[in-house]
């Protein structure tokens, strides 16, 4: 599992991230909801250098399903460029 980019919802305003799981599937969440990215999804984000990830910890705190995913956002967050390339390939 791993982080791939910090974002956030263009027209929401909500902040996430964007993270692929144990079996290589690419998965969005900003701790309350965890979608698979699709062409208008990823549209509708907008890649970002920071997040307030105590928040999305906080909504994460009452889901032990997503633990591990909350362990990723406490880890060294990623350079918000630095995996662009990459999702790109995945999600198109």
């Amino acid at each position: 599992m791993r982080l791939v980019n910090l974002c956030r919802h263009k027209t929401a305003g909500w902040d996430g991230f964007i993270f692929v799981d144990d079996n290589g599937a690419v998965q969005i969440t900003n701790g309350v909801y965890t979608w698979s990215p699709t062409p208008q999804r990823m549209e509708a984000l907008e890649m970002v250098a920071a997040v307030d990830t105590q928040r999305i910890l906080a909504y994460m705190a009452d889901r032990p399903e997503l633990e591990p995913v909350a362990a990723l956002l406490q880890r060294e967050l990623p350079d918000s460029r630095q995996d662009v390339e990459y999702l790109s390939m995945i999600v198109l």
